[in-house]
């Protein structure tokens, strides 16, 4: 079970920062868009802590059809990966 908390930190992480970088919004607007404050945004996309189900929401939810079911293809990837390690 850590083995996927993990993966799925670094690579929401990662899918987060490149989000913000493409859309050229600040760290401070994703806060207000996840709905959460600065230092923890800050601190989800260092990967330094994971995002809860709430914040994985609002995230889904400011981006497009497409790149939602992108990010599901992306996270069915990461679990089958994983489970070949199993």
């Amino acid at each position: 079970m850590l083995t996927y908390k993990t993966s799925f930190r670094n690579h929401l992480a990662t899918k987060l920062k490149r989000y913000r970088h493409s859309h050229k919004l600040s760290q401070e607007t994703m806060s207000e868009y996840l709905r959460i404050s600065p230092r923890s945004y800050v601190d989800i996309e260092r990967g330094r802590y994971g995002m809860s189900a709430h914040t994985l929401v609002m995230f889904m939810l400011t981006m497009s059809d497409t790149e939602v079911l992108q990010l599901i293809d992306e996270l069915r990837k990461i679990v089958s990966a994983e489970d070949k390690k199993l």
